[in-house]
């Protein structure tokens, strides 16, 4: 859906103009210069016109219709190191969308960068983080264990879902899972390859308890 964006305010301040002294100069009231501002109404044709002439502007030159962000996964920040917060170990993304649909998550493993498109398979995402149950993630009670300090946190925010879920020295259940989901998207296996100081840790940490069969693998 297109939303209408305008310089009104922009130029205004430059001219140190009041919002009651524009309405008064176009015949409305001040209200509908507000809502102009704060993008809650669209003017009519003769308004805008009459707003150009005001700032001396073409109607192009102040109102723009743009595409509304119409994508569902709104927030994924994912970030694992050692205690130490090493560059040469630690992982972290960032999300990068815009109006024409593409979705991306920019990825930092040790050093390097690569990205996962997830343009066209954003809902087949969403679902695969759901059926890790990563809305639970936010316990202290972990089912891996480790002694090397490895620290995580994980952002995510889609729909009407907000997740924030942290941990040090332990992980949830499908912890594996979830780097093996980033990987598949991916088309690389980064999240483990990269990692092997974190990667024994957890092998070693559920070397007792760990059930393949159940969980899932790490390679």
């Amino acid at each position: 859906m297109a939303k209408l964006k305008t310089r009104i305010k922009e130029l205004r301040l430059e001219l140190d103009m009041q919002q009651a002294e524009l309405a008064d100069i176009v015949g409305v009231r001040r209200e509908t210069i507000v809502n102009l501002e704060r993008g809650k109404y669209n003017p009519s044709l003769k308004l805008a016109m009459d707003i150009s002439k005001a700032f001396g502007k073409t109607v192009e030159e102040i109102f723009e219709f743009e595409d509304e962000d119409n994508s569902r996964l709104k927030e994924f920040r994912f970030r694992w190191s050692d205690a130490w917060n090493s560059d040469e170990t630690a992982i972290d993304t960032i999300l990068e969308t815009s109006s024409n649909g593409m979705i991306k998550i920019r990825i930092i493993s040790a050093g390097t960068p690569y990205t996962i498109d997830l343009s066209s398979r954003e809902n087949e995402f969403i679902q695969e983080l759901e059926e890790l149950d990563i809305k639970n993630w936010d316990s202290k009670e972990y089912y891996q264990f480790c002694e090397d300090g490895d620290r995580w946190m994980l952002y995510v925010t889609y729909d009407d879902v907000h997740i924030e879920s942290r941990g040090s020295n332990g992980y949830p259940k499908k912890f594996d899972k979830f780097l093996n989901l980033l990987d598949a998207y991916l088309g690389e296996k980064i999240f483990l390859r990269n990692r092997k100081y974190i990667q024994n840790g957890i092998k070693g940490a559920i070397s007792k308890t760990y059930k393949p069969e159940k969980y899932g693998t790490y390679a």
